[in-house]
């Protein structure tokens, strides 16, 4: 699997979203939609916390360099954690898969790939 893999998955993803906005417009013409994109960014109304306060929007957390970066944890056998570092760009260019252990995909940095 490589990077570019998941960059066009992401890219795919967020090419459908005017499709589902306006199909949302359509069928529910009275209530806000949910998803609205910003330049290459994708955007979620959120219930506000208490009652009476509006929704907000907040930036979807999942993109390519999140998705890869979790990837990449596992292929490097490193803990992962909450979220990518900031400034955060990606180490490797694949990861290859070795075969399932205990019902989990496993897989690994190529030799060379760092």
């Amino acid at each position: 699997m490589r990077y570019t893999d998941v960059q066009a998955n992401y890219a795919q993803s967020i090419a459908n979203v005017p499709f589902f906005t306006e199909a949302w417009k359509e069928g529910l013409p009275n209530l806000p939609c949910p998803l609205r994109i910003e330049g290459d960014k994708l955007f979620c109304r959120m219930r506000p916390e208490k009652r009476g306060e509006e929704p907000y929007c907040e930036q979807y957390f999942q993109t390519a360099e999140y998705d890869w970066w979790r990837i990449e944890c596992e292929a490097l056998g490193e803990y992962a954690g909450a979220s990518p570092p900031a400034g955060y760009r990606p180490m490797l260019s694949c990861i290859e898969f070795v075969g399932v252990v205990d019902r989990r995909h496993q897989c690994k940095a190529p030799h060379g790939s760092i």
